[in-house]
């Protein structure tokens, strides 16, 4: 059976201006809902050296999901060598820049895996879902550890639906130990980017809250890809949740763009696999 004939078609400059027009509406409500000589205020008086340890827990968060991925790979009988799993991932975050949400790093993964390997798409395809879901039931996970811990449990009529919702995720979960043990370092890692990045901007009050509305909005910037690389839906989320929470508006909000920025850092070096694609194998593999 021809699978390539089958792989989706997306119009992709189409998609492009469509997330254009959606981030340049997320960027035109925090113009209007931000302080921006308060803003240039906090970028000054902070701590730019903290920067560095912020990123190199991003780098690491993104190194800990390459196993992850390849215990899912293997679970459906498409191994790969973790060089190339590496490598594949990296080139997997550039395009997941300007395309929804990581659909796009996901796509090119399957594509390629495909095309270098000859593995059948829908066994993929299941690999990426389980790898993405590995993650949004750590995340889940979490929120909920820093939702008990912050306070708001006291003053929210919470219980019964969020210990539905929780325990249904956590039993889910034990069908994926390993991959989800994976995702809980990978989403600890990515907390301690944002707790250092806090710590550079002077936030040392409520910062549980803080990382809660950072790990909401992880969740929006994913299950909701409406914006560029995320730009945009983070910091609206920080923006409104600064109106109903003991939050520095201005100061949230930056820490939602450096974040981004940190991250797209990353995300660029995965340009030099996607121009020399052949430099990603390690080894021919047998056909599926």
């Amino acid at each position: 059976m021809n699978w390539k004939a089958k792989l989706p078609r997306l119009p992709r400059p189409l998609q492009t201006v469509l997330k254009l027009l959606l981030t340049g509406a997320a960027l035109w409500i925090l113009y209007r809902k931000i302080d921006w000589q308060r803003l240039e205020q906090v970028w000054q008086a902070a701590d730019h050296w903290l920067l560095v340890p912020a990123f190199l827990a991003i780098v690491a968060s993104k190194a800990a999901s390459v196993p992850r991925l390849g215990l899912h790979l293997s679970a459906v009988s498409c191994p790969i060598d973790w060089r190339e799993n590496a490598r594949l991932y990296l080139a997997g975050l550039f395009y997941s820049l300007f395309l929804p949400g990581g659909i796009g790093g996901d796509g090119y993964k399957a594509y390629w895996l495909h095309r270098q390997h000859g593995y059948a798409i829908p066994r993929l395809v299941l690999a990426l879902f389980l790898d993405r879901l590995s993650g949004l039931l750590a995340l889940a996970g979490w929120t909920l550890v820093l939702f008990l811990f912050s306070g708001l449990a006291s003053q929210l009529r919470w219980e019964p639906p969020f210990l539905v919702l929780g325990t249904a995720l956590l039993l889910r979960a034990g069908l994926w130990v390993p991959s989800l043990l994976w995702s809980v370092v990978v989403q600890g890692l990515q907390l301690l980017g944002a707790w250092f990045l806090l710590l550079a901007l002077g936030l040392d009050g409520h910062q549980l809250l803080y990382l809660l509305v950072f790990l909401a909005s992880s969740v929006v910037s994913t299950v909701v890809p409406v914006t560029l690389g995320g730009v945009g839906s983070r910091e609206l989320v920080f923006a409104y949740a600064s109106d109903v929470l003991p939050l520095a508006k201005d100061a949230s909000v930056l820490v939602a763009f450096l974040f981004f920025v940190l991250s797209a850092l990353l995300s660029l070096s995965g340009l030099y696999y996607v121009y020399r694609s052949g430099r990603i194998a390690t080894q021919p593999h047998p056909q599926d």
